[in-house]
């Protein structure tokens, strides 16, 4: 009891320990939660394995990833291997054979050759290898960078107290999870952590408020030891403004890594911040506070700066067309003048600007510039942004993650009352929804407080609503709930500090802060007990083991193939296994670059006779078409083509004549039975209850070679 006490009594002395201690803690349950997944993943494959010795190529030790992306990413990554080329642009993984264009950030891409490259360094594996092998771990490692990093940006401007909070709540709340899951590789983390990044340095940094003495500057934390707790104090205008340089390069890096998803945290962090300024007559101002406009400026200049170099990184000189889904000079032009726009609307609103015609013009062609990416979206042209086509549009109705909440709940969540899937996400963080209302209508709150919690509370409702429209949102919502809480929790606990001791309610407060804490461990002791069971197979994912049969219907088809080219039309979701582990190109994908494949093959599904998809056969000179047994091809492409998805149209479609009735296709469609028999092989999946038997569901039908197919080249993998 008295080494607890001593021990107790040290940290309490030393604040910087306590943020050792917590970020060592962080680094050890995010590393070994990847470490356990990747148990998992092997266990699945393994528990998997086939009946039959068919003929299948060295799997070795590839995995099967949670997310398609992954694969696109990988592929990308040893594509630049391959090449020794910096920047992919072009890719024929799909739209067979013509290939399209690639528009993603290299960003995961550097990052997977770069750790690939250590790996191999480190194992001597070859770098094609190595890559996969280093691929599970770009994720935790930027889920720790990123977690200590904020961490120690709050803990220098509110104390260790609200960093170590921050640190621990970040990394246990699944939705975070989920976006740096180590099988869930892309740049979703990027998009969330750059978006809470500006953010932070936004609020932080006194979201144009500056304070207004000149001598005995405030406690800053700026220049002195790490705190427990530390008032968060308006900043002088030159720390300010570093804040707001700060910002500005999240906001330009967010633009990088995905333009489209940075615009709505851009667009709702303005909206809040005009809002803030124009409904704030008693506060904007007073003796000890000045609100310097000009800020703005500085945030929306460098976010421009930023967000012009790695575009011209990305593209120049070559590949300057204009994309609207990506970073392009629209977006820059946009962005600046959002910055420009709301400091000329605070300058208004302080009555610092002339009034008049051309004051008021101004203004004007500034909102216009601040609006040129939605018009363009609406109204410029068709080909400047892939989701004005139709079937682009209902093609991403049938993604997960452009779910909305109701229908993502009712397939994953069994239909959990929301209440149940909202405790089951986020915990007790809600509550604290609550809390920064009280705070707004307290009039003991303080003017950096006040406006923090405002923007703060606003953010996270305006990304709540996001999450209720598409599920991708979730982790956004998430990470602001975070922020929320260490917001609310910090300025309450300085109400408490300012009350006499008597009057402190220190047993609530106490009971709080093991709430939140007791929350992070719960949610890391729940992921460690399922893992277990997965990997003991206590508990079977379907998921999962529909990844692995994919996994082995390629590697079959490969090996059956006997090096001979398969050019294949199928489902977009199978694309993605077919060339990574199969080397076998595809006509569809999921991917919004890829306009011409997608409406090539929902021409070919929907064909009502023959001629059309056999002259689309033709002209790409494709080999098979690969159909699963579940009704999704009839279904996701009836979809596409009407909007509507009828598994019963008159006359029938191809896509319904080759899920149900074979004898009624074309001549020149074929049963294949040899690669028929890889679709269709059995398995045995053992699970701590026994060991089960599995059928492949897919059926693969033969172009004939009449169709004038020609010599095909070998394709990349």
């Amino acid at each position: 009891m008295q080494l607890a006490l001593r021990l107790t009594t040290s940290l309490l002395k030393r604040p910087w320990l306590v943020y050792l201690l917590a970020g060592a803690v962080v680094a050890a349950l995010v590393f070994s939660r990847a470490y356990e997944w990747n148990r998992v993943i092997k266990a699945t494959d393994r528990a998997l394995q086939p009946k039959t010795s068919l003929p299948l190529t060295k799997a070795g030790d590839q995995r099967f990833f949670l997310d398609s992306d992954a694969y696109y990413w990988i592929t990308y990554a040893r594509q630049m291997v391959e090449t020794g080329q910096w920047r992919v642009r072009y890719t024929y993984a799909d739209n067979v054979p013509y290939g399209r264009e690639v528009h993603w950030s290299q960003s995961v891409s550097w990052m997977l050759v770069a750790f690939g490259y250590a790996r191999h360094l480190l194992t001597g594996e070859p770098m094609q290898e190595a890559i996969e092998g280093a691929s599970i771990w770009v994720n935790p490692f930027l889920f720790v960078l990123f977690a200590i990093g904020f961490s120690w940006l709050i803990s220098r401007r509110m104390g260790v107290a609200a960093g170590a909070f921050f640190m621990l709540t970040f990394v246990t709340l699944p939705d975070i999870h989920w976006e740096f899951h180590a099988f869930h590789l892309g740049h979703h983390g990027l998009h969330v952590a750059f978006s809470l990044g500006t953010v932070l340095c936004l609020v932080l940094g006194g979201l144009g408020w500056v304070t207004g003495r000149e001598a005995d500057a405030p406690d800053d934390g700026f220049d002195r030891k790490l705190k427990f707790f530390r008032p968060l104090q308006l900043l002088d205008r030159v720390k300010a403004g570093r804040f707001f340089a700060a910002a500005g390069i999240f906001t330009g890096l967010g633009l990088w890594i995905g333009a489209t998803v940075q615009f709505f945290s851009i667009g709702s962090l303005a909206a809040g911040v005009v809002l803030l300024a124009f409904f704030m007559p008693s506060r904007l101002t007073s003796r000890e506070a000045e609100y310097v406009p000009e800020l703005w400026r500085t945030w929306g200049t460098w976010a421009s700066v930023v967000g012009l170099a790695f575009y011209l990184v990305e593209y120049f000189p070559s590949h300057t067309a204009m994309r609207l889904e990506v970073n392009n000079p629209v977006y820059i032009i946009d962005v600046f003048c959002l910055g420009e726009l709301m400091a000329q609307l605070t300058r208004w609103r302080l009555g610092r600007s002339r009034a008049g015609f051309f004051g008021g013009l101004k203004i004007v062609v500034l909102a216009a510039g601040a609006a040129l990416v939605p018009l363009l979206v609406a109204f410029g042209p068709a080909q400047w942004h892939n989701l004005r086509d139709v079937s682009m549009a209902r093609l991403h109705e049938t993604i997960v993650e452009f779910y909305a909440y109701q229908k993502s709940n009712a397939q994953f969540n069994s239909g959990d009352q929301f209440s149940s899937w909202f405790f089951n996400h986020y915990g007790i963080l809600p509550f604290f929804l609550a809390g920064a209302l009280a705070l707004l209508v307290s009039r003991r709150t303080k003017l950096q407080a006040w406006t923090a919690s405002w923007i703060s509370l606003w953010l996270c409702v305006f990304s709540l609503f996001l999450t209720l429209w598409q599920i991708r949102w979730a982790g956004l919502h998430a990470v602001l709930s975070v922020w929320l809480m260490i917001m609310v929790g910090h300025i309450a606990w300085g109400n408490v500090l300012s009350l006499p001791a008597a009057r402190r309610p220190a047993g609530f407060v106490i009971l709080l802060s093991a709430l939140v804490l007791g929350q992070g461990v719960c949610f890391a002791v729940k992921d460690f007990l399922r893992l277990t069971e997965l990997r003991n197979g206590r508990v079977i994912v379907a998921q999962y083991v529909d990844a692995a049969m994919k996994k082995y219907l390629a590697l079959g088809l490969r090996a059956e193939s006997q090096g001979k080219p398969m050019r294949v039309i199928c489902d977009p979701e199978i694309a993605p296994f077919l060339y990574y582990f199969g080397g076998i190109p595809t006509v569809t994908s999921y991917y919004w670059e890829n306009a011409q494949g997608l409406h090539d093959a929902t021409a070919f599904f929907s064909d009502t006779g023959d001629a059309v998809a056999r002259r689309i056969a033709k002209e790409r000179r494709l080999t098979h078409v690969i159909v699963p047994a579940n009704g999704r091809l009839q279904n996701i492409f009836s979809l596409i083509e009407t909007g509507t998805m009828n598994a019963n149209a008159s006359p029938p479609t191809l896509a319904m004549r080759l899920s149900s009735n074979p004898a009624g296709l074309p001549p020149w469609i074929k049963l294949d039975v040899g690669l028929t028999r890889i679709g269709r092989q059995e398995f045995n999946l053992t699970t701590a209850g026994g060991i089960f038997s599995l059928v492949g569901q897919v059926t693969v039908f033969r172009l004939e070679s009449s169709l004038a197919t020609g010599d095909l080249a070998p394709t990349q993998n």
